[in-house]
């Protein structure tokens, strides 16, 4: 008996029960993070090897989330959505992978371990690429010129990973079929059930990935296949009349869905990218296509078609394909979801996994994971020479902005707004050139262009935009993009212009709304045409200027609005044919004036005073020097002499409402000799206050004053 339990034991602790580590930030409900390491590859060995059981590859996973807990959550998706244990005792593993510490609520993308346990590469492709994707983005041994992107993405998508949709068939033989003997790519909801299957969602497999979709606003999303090399989207059998012609190879295709043209391009771009890797041939325009057109025969029940089109609220044409009237509507739907048919041979060997350098299908398994994470959501890429935020240039300098537009197909419009008012996205004062080469276009002006075997030729923007002017200003990038795909197949059949891509809605129609009440809270997305990058602030600094001053025989009312470090001796030794200079005590409400040539009340020259000059002749002074940014005045009640030193005019109006208690503004005219006043809060005498103007001041209450006016 002893001996039984001990058997029992080990099948259960070997079969399916795991440790999950415990990373706790932004858990969903309900997971339950136990069991045992079972161990992991250590990427020493220098290949993509193959796990022996799921149980191992589970535990590879949970390995890594122990190394990267803040970016990695692995968690029993059946547990969470109650729907019971997997045929054969296995739970159902999911991972979650974004930057937790910058919250959820971002493009959402799903990838599944094939429903067909003995169509492998997908599956263990897909942990390798996890591997990858950490190491490369942190390790600095992996240092590489994605790092900055590939942390990026980490950064503004979740992506999500069912670890085998068939943990059973993996773990048995490996087999097509789960411990009931069913085909889990045959219950989906959508013209469906096929056959071997339990019925619409008879697995706990297909239950589990059900709610998990609707719980979620998947944009993007993939059930790795093999026995083949294809890329497959919808539709299997629905739709049988409608036809579709890609305008990139114009090649036909049956059983066409509404978003036909979407899929079409984004298929040869991705195909082309992935490239062949383990020499079962290219993906192209051959192989990449509807189920119907490219496999020849009808896949009832497949996950594809459902996951795309079982929305019937939104998208009333599937509901004779759709049994919602018995297993609900599917929120959840709407997502650009493609069957990639990996390799001809199902159960790869493991010396056609490759490694990071050598081609091998985890290789493309990577390449597919990243167009396909990518694509979710449009977005502005500014690359390194680009003027970082908060820089200070100098007037007459560039600033620079090079940027390429990611997460889409084509480039409508792309150009930099800008201005001094810190939100250029809503008032913006200038605009760049608008690159609009690619406007009504399928594909062209993206970071992705020619993308081929792992290599891309992006297009890159550039706009070197010259500032004249000292001050504040701010930047953004914008773009619109893939417009075109706004219309969309057969109106007649699916409705005129009516996507069913989450993806595509969000970026053609701004007035697009969407959300739901999912696992991680309010799910929204809302539809714009128009997408900016970070905002770039630049501050414009106008370096060594020269400031001329006309001064005039007798007295002058000045202030210097310059860096220099005057007395009154220097300052009247710098100016010819001055021989008083003069400051006005508030304190005391007195003179003090300092006599040139003379060692008597040489006091210091202060940013923001005003002092008067005696001058013997008329002269011209051109002091040189930075401009005074900031500065800090004490105003006491009664007179004050105060100066203004920036480049901006303003009135004395202006000027006496900013200085607390202000009831006059006084100036003095040098070339009358006399005094003109204004009263602050009348019309009369209003006089302009340029830069180096000194003025009295009168006031009925101590402030302190910075320059405003």
């Amino acid at each position: 008996m002893g001996l039984l339990v001990t058997a029992l034991f080990m099948v259960s602790l070997l079969g399916n029960t795991f440790f999950t580590a415990s990373a706790q930030k932004l858990s969903p409900h309900g997971i339950q993070d136990t069991g045992d390491i079972l161990g992991n590859p250590s990427f020493d060995d220098d290949w993509y090897n193959k796990p022996s059981s799921y149980s191992q590859l589970v535990s590879w996973y949970q390995a890594l989330e122990t190394n990267y807990s803040n970016y990695i959550k692995v968690f029993k998706a059946n547990d969470l959505y109650g729907t019971g244990v997997i045929t054969g005792g296995y739970d159902d593993y999911y991972v979650r992978i974004t930057n937790e510490s910058l919250g959820l609520h971002k493009p959402e993308v799903l990838f599944l371990g094939s429903p067909h346990g003995d169509e492998t590469a997908g599956t263990i492709g897909m942990y390798w690429f996890l591997d990858w994707f950490m190491r490369h983005t942190f390790d600095p041994g992996y240092d590489n010129p994605q790092r900055d992107w590939l942390e990026w993405l980490l950064n503004n998508r979740e992506i999500y990973f069912e670890v085998s949709h068939n943990p059973y068939g993996f773990d048995h033989g490996p087999q097509r079929y789960d411990g009931n003997g069913w085909d889990l790519n045959r219950e989906a909801d959508h013209d469906g059930p096929g056959s071997p299957t339990g019925g619409i969602w008879g697995s706990v497999n297909g239950e589990t990935l059900r709610r998990f979709v609707d719980n979620h606003t998947i944009r993007s999303g993939c059930d790795f296949h093999g026995g083949a090399r294809m890329l497959l989207y919808p539709w299997a059998e629905p739709h049988s009349g409608i036809s579709g012609t890609s305008p990139i190879s114009g090649e036909t295709y049956g059983h066409a869905p509404p978003d036909f043209y979407f899929f079409d391009v984004n298929g040869l771009r991705l195909g082309s990218y992935m490239g062949n890797l383990a020499g079962d041939g290219y993906l192209d325009e051959d192989n990449i296509g509807t189920i119907w057109e490219i496999i020849w025969y009808a896949v009832y029940g497949g996950i594809s078609p459902w996951a795309y089109g079982a929305d019937v609220i939104r998208n009333p044409a599937e509901d004779q394909y759709v049994q919602d009237e018995t297993f609900g509507n599917y929120p959840g739907a709407g997502i650009l979801w493609y069957s990639p048919e990996m390799s001809y041979t199902k159960n790869v060997p493991e010396y056609d996994m490759g490694n990071d350098t050598t081609p091998g299908y985890g290789m493309e398994v990577r390449r597919f994971i990243l167009h396909q994470t990518d694509i979710a959501q449009p977005y502005i890429w500014l690359l390194p020479e680009t003027t970082p935020t908060d820089t200070v240039v100098t007037a007459g300098e560039d600033v620079t902005l090079k940027w390429q537009v990611n997460g889409c197909l084509v480039v409508d419009h792309t150009l930099v707004q800008w201005g001094t008012d810190p939100d250029p996205v809503g008032n913006p004062a200038h605009n760049s050139t608008d690159y609009d080469a690619y406007a009504g276009m399928y594909a062209g002006g993206t970071g992705w262009d020619n993308a081929s075997d792992g290599t891309t030729s992006p297009v890159i923007y550039t706009e070197n935009i010259t500032l004249t002017e000292p001050g504040e200003y701010y930047f953004v990038v914008k773009a619109q993009v893939d417009q075109i795909y706004k219309e969309t197949l057969a109106p007649s059949e699916y409705g005129t212009n009516h996507s069913y891509l989450r993806l595509v809605k969000e970026r053609v129609n701004g007035s697009y709304y969407e959300e739901i009440n999912g696992t991680d809270g309010l799910e929204v997305i809302q539809g714009q045409t128009w997408w900016y990058s970070p905002v770039i602030h630049v501050t414009v600094d106008p370096g060594i200027i020269t400031h001329e001053f006309s001064l005039k025989k007798g007295w002058n009312l000045i202030t210097l609005p310059l860096e220099i470090g005057f007395t009154a001796e220097s300052l009247g030794q710098a100016i010819p044919n001055c021989t008083v200079v003069t400051h006005f005590d508030a304190v005391t409400q007195n003179f003090t004036t300092h006599v040139v040539n003379t060692p008597h009340d040489n006091f210091g020259i202060e940013k923001g005073i005003g002092y008067f000059i005696y001058l013997t002749e008329n002269q011209t002074f051109l002091p040189s020097g930075s401009p005074i940014h900031s500065f800090s005045v004490d105003i006491l009640e009664g007179w004050n002499l105060v100066g203004w030193p920036h480049a901006d005019a303003t009135t004395a109006e202006s000027l006496g409402q900013n200085i607390t208690g202000t009831t006059v503004v006084t100036m003095f005219d040098a070339e009358k000799q006399t005094f003109t006043t204004h009263v602050v809060g009348t019309p009369h005498d209003n006089f302009t206050v340029e830069r180096g103007t000194g003025l009295f001041i009168f006031t009925t209450e101590s402030s302190v004053w910075q320059g405003e006016g």
